[in-house]
């Protein structure tokens, strides 16, 4: 199966599926658009895509042994800045992520932009396809028999539940308590008896959800939720 999907990837990237194809295959693979499904066939793309882009850029060292000589020409000469961006220090990776410390590189991706979209354009329209497949539908919803006060938690709940990928039962304390901080008007009983709609059988404890990397990844998740509401 891996290997199918693959050289699905492969003939997206190499032009050789038309798109009815690319949307009947993703549909096959995805059990009708399945909402996990499709996640997962994301995962399988960017795993794909990042192997394949070790590999364009170990072809751009060879193609263009001497990048000081190239960036002068293409950059300096012409009074361009130089594309660079910031990546963690290793030595920092093993702290939280609030507590890296960046260092500049070179951004190849910008440098090589006419060689890099050339070969990921295909596969960068594929990516972005499965990515709005991916995002929920948001027609207002609907408040009313919820315990939320507004169409605005409501919403922020259903990306937050779908969206944050912590596999236990304390995702939905630490959700409440981020609700109740942005938004107010949540009530702890009327929240937990919600919840069993999602399998959720036990009352939840947010005054025991304590973990300062689980709330920053959440407060990740919910400033990248706010920022595709723009």
């Amino acid at each position: 199966m891996i290997m199918e999907v693959f050289d699905f990837f492969d003939g997206i990237k190499n032009g050789d599926i038309s798109d009815i194809e690319i949307l009947n295959i993703t549909k096959r693979l995805t059990n009708d658009f399945d909402h996990e499904f499709l996640r997962t066939l994301y995962n399988d793309l960017e795993r794909y895509i990042d192997y394949s882009e070790n590999e364009f850029l170990a072809l751009l060292r060879k193609r263009y042994p001497d990048w000081a000589k190239y960036i002068k020409e293409e950059f300096t000469d012409k009074n361009l800045e130089v594309p660079t961006e910031k990546i963690p220090k290793l030595e920092t990776l093993s702290k939280p992520k609030g507590d890296w410390e960046y260092h500049s590189v070179l951004n190849w991706k910008k440098i090589f932009w006419k060689e890099y979209l050339n070969e990921f354009l295909l596969l960068s329209n594929f990516k972005k396809l499965l990515e709005n497949r991916i995002k929920p539908e948001n027609p207002e919803p609907e408040t009313k028999n919820t315990p939320f006060p507004c169409n605005e938690s409501l919403e922020a709940f259903q990306y937050l539940r779908v969206n944050w990928k912590l596999a236990y039962q304390s995702k939905y304390a630490y959700i409440f308590k981020l609700l109740q901080r942005e938004y107010g008007g949540l009530v702890l009983d009327n929240y937990t008896d919600w919840l069993k709609r999602y399998g959720i059988k036990n009352r939840i404890q947010p005054d025991k959800a304590l973990s300062e990397d689980r709330i920053k990844d959440l407060r990740e998740k919910y400033e990248e939720y706010l920022k595709q509401k723009k």
